[in-house]
């Protein structure tokens, strides 16, 4: 039998596994499930989807730069910024454990990589983009 502890939304119980690109993350803080969206830590994520990270302490802000693409998130805000434009997290970032949680989901496709779920598993699964420029065309 599995004990789920509920707290403030938070469920505890069972892990959750992350991969990006068919390699599982390793992660020194398991990821947490709050309101249904799963949040993990705002560095392991981003060093997985090649972001370069700016941490500011004082405002407790993130932002991160993938290729042309700039994310910034807040500790606290459900206002996030894609490329300058408001957007709206469904979870705040957060502090738990010295490390800060980001919404994993908006975090990948808000560069425009897909995202699924397996609630079986309880796996995210994280696809990133190919670019297309790099391919070696096929002679004919």
């Amino acid at each position: 039998m599995t004990l789920f502890l509920w707290q403030s939304g938070l469920c505890a119980g069972e892990d959750v596994t992350v991969y990006v690109d068919g390699t599982q993350l390793t992660l020194d803080t398991p990821p947490q499930i709050i309101g249904g969206t799963t949040m993990v830590p705002m560095r392991a994520i981003l060093d997985a989807l090649g972001a370069q990270v700016q941490w500011d302490p004082n405002s407790q802000s993130v932002t991160a730069i993938m290729d042309s693409d700039t994310v910034a998130l807040t500790v606290g805000s459900t206002t996030a910024y894609i490329n300058g434009d408001p957007d709206t997290v469904t979870v705040a970032p957060f502090i738990s454990g010295g490390r800060t949680f980001v919404p994993v989901r908006f975090i990948a496709e808000s560069t425009g990589d897909s995202v699924e779920w397996d609630p079986d598993a309880r796996t995210v699964i994280i696809t990133t983009q190919v670019d297309d420029t790099s391919a070696t065309p096929n002679p004919t």
